[in-house]
């Protein structure tokens, strides 16, 4: 850097110059600032030189060049603009945050889930025998009588507690929060789940750094147990609804939806949001079992029923009570199932979600067999043969 001589002509000797660059240099100010602080430098050594003192009396008694440079600094820095202080400020609190976040994600990735409950062997203690009788059950009786097609979701409920704790940590009173595992569960469920969810955060970036703000946004053990109990009682609430009135009145699939399109409280409860989904398919899946079965007793008293008279009955009521306990009902009307003769052979359906009676053919091309299609005949028994 060259020293300012503006309008006077300091005639500094060369060793005095070479300490004034020395400061300004190691005082790593803005270049104004050095500017200036050379003119005072310049200035001050002049002043000394002007009063009979030696230059090397000056450089002697001026001391380290270095605690010099430092001070000098520290005294600009005092008067630079607000503006200046503000970014300041921001940047060291920026680092000191992201100091703390990287403690914080280094002390929470060590720490384990704790596993409690033995969600399974409880089971296989309470119920020794529980599947012990019902092949006789299911041959004899009809679906609206087994315990088979009453919606049970307390393997469900009792599923999603023993998720959680494998999840979560357990401070001694039944909360925690969510740790390293935790997220590395609940990432790999979200990508198995087939619920069209996206590879969550954890797939891009490392799961230590994302805990803190996991553990910051995401439900306690407390709130998400909670939450997990509430959504099981409202869908085996709705579960005692008739099928043909479920889908109007079902309460559970429109919280579900309202929980999915909150962005909050998704992210919150994001277990929740990726696993209850399969908890209505549970529902669905006894209504359509309920329905293929109430359809195959039928076609299997129909099938006696000729066996013994020669010929098929003209209407399902025909079976009752001799074959038949009581008509078989349509689940998705709530009316008696539709029974005729195509080629000679029975032909079982229901009306489907649209109510109307299309004379059994299978039309709906969106809708996998055997689940209740959205428009045309619910073809029941035998399955249709363009069905997907």
């Amino acid at each position: 850097m060259s020293i300012p001589d503006p309008d006077v002509n300091f005639n500094l000797p060369a060793d005095v110059q070479s300490l004034i660059r020395k400061v300004v240099r190691r005082s790593r100010l803005w270049k104004r600032e050095q500017e200036s602080l050379a003119v005072e430098l310049v200035a001050h050594f002049q002043d000394g030189l002007d009063a009979g003192r030696s230059a090397d009396d000056l450089i002697k008694t001026f001391g380290d060049p270095k605690v010099t440079a430092k001070l000098m600094r520290r005294a600009k820095k005092r008067n630079r603009p607000i503006w200046w202080k503000g970014m300041v400020f921001c940047s060291k609190s920026a680092g000191a945050l992201v100091v703390v976040y990287v403690v914080a994600a280094i002390l929470l990735s060590l720490r384990e889930p704790n596993i409690a409950d033995r969600q399974l062997a409880q089971i296989n203690f309470a119920h020794p025998d529980l599947l012990a009788n019902y092949r006789v059950t299911l041959l004899h009786h009809m679906p609206a009588d087994s315990p088979l097609y009453q919606l049970d979701l307390t393997g469900e409920q009792m599923l999603m507690r023993d998720m959680i704790q494998r999840m979560y940590t357990d401070d001694g009173h039944g909360d925690g929060r969510i740790t390293q595992k935790g997220i590395a569960e609940l990432d790999a469920i979200r990508q198995y789940a087939g619920s069209g969810a996206e590879p969550g955060l954890a797939s891009f970036i490392p799961r230590t750094a994302i805990l803190p703000a996991a553990v910051v946004f995401m439900a306690s053990r407390v709130d998400l147990i909670a939450q997990v109990d509430y959504f099981i009682a409202l869908a085996q609430k709705d579960a005692q609804l008739p099928t043909w009135e479920r889908r109007a009145k079902c309460q559970f699939d429109k919280q579900c939806i309202a929980l999915k399109m909150d962005p909050v409280r998704n992210l919150r409860y994001l277990l929740l949001t990726d696993f209850m989904p399969s908890v209505s398919r549970v529902a669905e899946i006894l209504d359509v079992s309920r329905g293929l079965h109430e359809a195959l007793m039928a076609a299997l008293a129909l099938d006696v029923y000729r066996h013994k008279t020669g010929r098929y009955p003209a209407a399902l009521a025909d079976l009752v009570p001799q074959y038949l306990p009581q008509v078989p009902l349509d689940l998705s009307t709530g009316q008696p199932l539709r029974y005729k003769l195509f080629n000679g052979k029975p032909l079982l359906y229901g009306l489907g979600w649209d109510g109307k009676d299309g004379g059994g053919v299978w039309t709906d091309t969106t809708t996998y067999w055997p689940r209740i299609p959205t428009t045309g005949d619910w073809v029941l028994y035998p399955p249709p043969a363009d069905a997907d």
